[in-house]
């Protein structure tokens, strides 16, 4: 839900009204993010379990398809309550991520 959150907040007006403390807090935390996610592919690859790909790269595809599914899953919500897909439509997503990026 952290994750989300931070999600939500990089996307919206939200982020000119944060306190610089804050706003570094979540920069660092989305940095370290990516730098985690980057080595689980450098991993991954190292282990011949994923395509032998820019790290860093895959780690930016990820996040930026998590985040725009939370964003569009998030406005479709907003708009009508019960169309609440968020769950459902993330583990599609990352399956077909995780298709394409293992052996």
């Amino acid at each position: 839900m952290i994750l989300i959150n931070m999600f939500h907040l990089q996307s919206s007006e939200t982020l000119k009204n944060l306190s610089s403390p804050l706003l570094e807090n979540i920069t660092e935390l989305s940095r370290n993010s990516l730098s985690v996610l980057a080595e689980v592919f450098k991993d991954g690859a190292g282990r011949d379990d994923y395509l032998d790909n820019n790290p860093t790269a895959v780690a930016d595809i990820i996040w930026s398809l998590f985040t725009g599914v939370v964003l569009w899953e998030e406005s479709k919500r907003m708009i009508d309550d019960e169309k609440n897909f968020l769950k459902q439509t993330l583990d599609v997503a990352f399956e077909i991520f995780a298709r394409g990026v293992t052996k």
